[in-house]
This record gives C-alpha cells, sequence and structure tokens, in this order.
C-alpha cells in the first residue's frame, strides 16, 4: 500500500506544496522575488548612509538630535531589510520527529 499524495496552491507571492507518503509529510512553501521590496531594501540602506554621513561630512558636532536621527534611521532601515527566503519546508517522520529546513536566494 505504497500511497503517495500530491497537493499545490499557489497565488501572486507564495506557492504551497504538500507531498505525503508512507511515514513522511512534507510541506513546503515557495517564495517568489519581490523585486520592490529588494529596491525599498537598497534605498533605506541609502538613506542610512546619507543620514549618518551628512553630520560628519558638514563638520558639525554630534549633538543629541543627530544620535536620536542616526537611532531612527538605523531602526527604518532594520525594518525595511530583504531577507531573501526562496523556500520553508517542514518534513515530519512520526517515527523521528520534525525537521525544518530554510533555503535563502543567493545573489551575485
Amino acid at each position: 500500500m505504497d500511497q503517495e499524495q500530491k497537493l499545490e496552491v499557489s497565488d501572486a507571492v507564495y506557492t504551497y506544496k504538500h507531498h505525503c507518503s508512507v511515514g513522511v509529510d512534507v510541506h513546503e512553501v515557495f517564495v517568489k522575488r519581490s523585486r520592490l521590496r529588494v529596491v525599498l531594501s537598497y534605498i533605506g540602506i541609502i538613506f542610512l548612509l546619507a543620514n549618518v554621513c551628512q553630520p560628519l561630512l558638514a563638520k558639525e558636532s554630534i549633538s543629541l538630535g543627530s544620535v536620536w536621527n542616526i537611532t531612527f534611521a538605523v531602526l527604518v532601515a532594520k525594518c525595511l531589510q530583504y531577507k531573501p527566503v526562496k523556500r520553508e519546508s517542514v518534513v515530519i517522520m512520526p517515527a523521528f520527529g520534525v525537521q525544518l529546513e530554510i533555503h535563502f536566494w543567493r545573489y551575485a
């Protein structure tokens, strides 16, 4: 009784695949690349660098306002940080346990 079940659901951002065979249950989520999010991430990094370098290049003394400004810029850049996840999968093996995997996109 080697029976295998497959399910695939897709939308604009994610693709979900489910494979079920004897003793192994695999759930995979594929994330499609978002060019807009990559561009926003780079814009956030550029704004951070401009925010940090502006007081230094203007030869001003760094005041408390500059410190808060730089701290805010770092928080915004962190929120916009792009984490390029390509695929996440969960493999459930009742006899052994659960295996979690995350695969990332590579940028060359």
